[in-house]
């Protein structure tokens, strides 16, 4: 009895301390795929990290290299090149490190859309895939009975860089009891380019060439420097731009640059720099107080750097300071386009009753709004033989060139819209079936709402009642979907695959613009009596499939979050 018992105690010892020691490895195991996880979550200090060190011994002088050969070896085209070429190769061990880690896992599926025929898989890492599955002969509930079995799998993975983080680009879903794939597109990927590094972040050191021997005259021997000299750092500032006043200091003999940086991105100043002039055999360069402009969000850390680049390529330390928007927060200005085409001159697209008129009404409506949350409105109306395709983009091109950062900016389109070739069409009045691609392409329109959304921070939104194929038949239809899938744009749609967005000469408008109206001039208020993105959505999805009886069901796409629109008088 003795000796069993001690058996036990030693027994439950080892078990206790083989525990212990399974606990503590996927404890350390745990920090361990944490810490990776931190080192893969930013494309660019990744970057960073591979590139600089690479570009630094690259453009060292070897010990048996002429000043000559090293000159014509190491210039500002090469440097670029090399950069270049070192950002592809992180790229591709980013994406590579970042699969060791199985992106993929743990992914759930949630409820069937029957309208759509497509499941959403949510992943933690990609948020939702949307994945068509056929509903004839119980395909969509077989598909889900055997993924939640465990017998779906992911195959074949692409992968991209998005916004600093690794991006799904496309991947299938493979059911192995039925030996059928369902494939997963990503929209943002075809418009992918490659990634490239903002030299600004690079700690690249400048270029020195030494010799014993005597210098030549045509010999770079100064290192460009910069430094910034007012605003102080920490300081705070107030309107929408600031004065900062920089010195730099190049070699007389060659060429220089100056950039400037605002929290990374390339800034033109409103004013330029002084004439340099030369003091003790080097350009020194004193900026005049240039204006930059900044953006207006209190309490927010703007990172503002300045840099000098020679013509030989060579580049300045970087110097920045860190500043903070004191200020009241900007009333942003709301700018309008409202496109409509009820007139078509060509004979091959029939007229439509009211797309014009819908135009209209969404200009007047907005413009009778409580308008008190925005400094302005600036509307912009083009209707029938007004809204050919060189004015509409005229407009467009006007838009992004007078919007300011954190503008709203609301598109609306109402007609008739064709696919052609996997191209989308919308037909402004000169277009015609037949001649499609004198119509406005969706991708220029797309174009420059990102130009709006990203590079001038805009809150984007755009409203379309305009489908497909029924341009021949004087109804606005649909054979595929027609969202722009664009990160930052907000849009309304007015229906989605298959079906056709309704004229009614009971409502004087599209079905789809008049619950649009609606929601707008209250309907869609919240109890603060404000009418928000989300309450815009639900209230539009729920009276457009209403009043059609279910056979219109817009679609929206938001992946910016909630906001509000307009206060209710």
């Amino acid at each position: 009895m003795y000796d069993n018992a001690l058996q036990r105690e030693r027994q439950a010892k080892k078990d206790a301390e083989a525990k212990r020691i399974a606990e503590e490895k996927a404890r350390k195991d745990s920090i361990a795929r944490a810490e990776k996880e931190k080192h893969l979550s930013s494309f660019t200090l990744y970057a960073k990290e591979y590139v600089t060190p690479k570009v630094n011994e690259w453009q060292q002088k070897d010990e048996f290299e002429t000043i000559a050969e090293y000159q014509e070896r190491v210039t500002g085209a090469n440097r670029e090149q090399k950069i270049r070429e070192l950002s592809k190769e992180a790229e591709n061990l980013f994406i590579k490190e970042n699969i060791k880690l199985n992106p993929l896992e743990n992914l759930s599926i949630e409820p069937y859309d029957a309208e759509n025929k497509v499941y959403s898989i949510r992943s933690p890492r990609f948020g939702q895939l949307l994945i068509p599955v056929p509903r004839e002969n119980n395909e969509a509930r077989i598909f889900k009975e055997h993924f939640e079995a465990g017998d779906v799998f992911t195959e074949d993975p692409v992968f991209f860089i998005d916004n600093d983080k690794i991006a799904l680009k496309s991947v299938d879903f493979h059911d192995m009891q039925e030996d059928k794939k369902y494939h997963y597109s990503n929209q943002l990927a075809l418009n992918y380019q490659q990634y490239e590094i903002d030299l600004n972040v690079l700690d690249i050191a400048p270029v020195r060439i030494t010799s014993s021997t005597t210098t030549s005259p045509d010999i770079k021997t100064i290192a460009p420097k910069c430094d910034i000299l007012s605003p102080l750092q920490g300081s705070t500032y107030s309107t929408p731009t600031i004065r900062l006043r920089y010195t730099a200091k190049v070699d007389p003999q060659t060429t220089y640059s100056v950039k400037f940086f605002v929290n990374g991105k390339e800034e033109q100043p409103i004013t330029s720099e002084n004439v340099g002039m030369t003091a003790k055999g080097a350009k020194v360069v004193n900026g005049i107080e240039v204006e930059l402009p900044m953006p207006q969000e209190i309490g927010r850390e703007v990172v503002v750097a300045v840099q000098v680049v020679d013509g030989t390529g060579a580049w300045a330390e970087p110097k920045s300071i860190s500043l903070k928007y004191a200020g009241e927060k900007p009333k942003p200005t709301l700018y309008l386009l409202a496109v409509g085409v009820s007139n078509y001159a060509a004979s091959d697209l029939q007229s439509l009753h009211y797309a014009a008129k819908d135009a209209q009404d969404f200009v007047q409506t907005i413009t009778n709004s409580d308008l008190s949350m925005y400094k302005e409105i600036k509307p912009t109306l083009l209707i029938d033989g007004e809204a050919t395709t060189r004015n509409i983009q005229r407009a467009l091109y006007q838009l992004t060139s007078r919007t300011a950062q954190g503008d709203v900016v609301m598109l609306f389109f109402s007609g008739h819209g064709i696919v052609k070739n996997k191209e989308r069409y919308f037909m402004s009045a000169d277009a015609s079936a037949e001649e499609f691609y004198n119509g406005l392409e969706f991708e220029f329109i797309r174009k420059r709402m990102t130009e709006m959304s990203d590079d001038k921070q805009c809150k984007v939104l755009v409203f379309m009642d305009a489908c497909h194929s029924g341009a021949m038949a004087g109804t606005k239809g649909s054979i595929q979907d027609i969202t722009f899938a664009t990160p930052g744009v907000i849009g309304f749609y007015s229906s989605t695959a298959g079906e056709q967005s309704a004229e009614t000469d009971t409502m004087e408008n599209g079905v789809f613009t008049r619950v649009l109206l609606d929601g707008l001039k209250g309907g869609a208020k919240d109890a603060e009596g404000q009418v928000t993105i989300h309450k815009l959505d639900t209230y539009i999805k729920e009276n457009v499939k209403a009043k059609t009886h279910g056979k219109q069901t817009p679609i929206v796409e938001n992946t910016t979050g909630d906001a509000v629109l307009f206060h209710i008088k």
